[in-house]
């Protein structure tokens, strides 16, 4: 995410072509407001980007919260978008934190 947030900060972009060429067309699915990164759907609001030191704490805020319940990793990733929230490897953690996480 930090080139996407270099990009719409300060339009850098970088020397490879290819590279760059593939930061501007995600970028443009990116906002920034208040220097926080969001990304942009067709049919979400806008999902604050979480960096990767925090998704395990919003995973366990999710997955434990009011309305926590076990769930499988598909429905637990949609509870986090639902949430508000994303990171580029969400299915993936969510997918590890499943396997990991002992019953309720």
């Amino acid at each position: 995410m930090t080139p996407i947030i270099n990009y719409l900060k300060s339009k850098t972009l970088p020397a490879n072509k290819k590279e760059a060429k593939r930061l501007v067309r995600e970028a443009q699915y990116n906002t920034m407001i208040q220097d926080v990164l969001y990304k942009r759907g067709i049919s979400t609001p806008l999902l604050k980007c979480v960096l990767t030191s925090a998704t395990k704490e919003v995973l366990e805020e999710v997955h434990s919260g009011m309305c926590g319940n076990h769930l499988e990793a598909r429905a637990l990733a949609k509870k986090v978008l639902r949430a508000g929230f994303y990171w580029l490897t969400l299915q993936k953690e969510v997918t590890e934190f499943v396997k990991t996480c002992p019953p309720c």
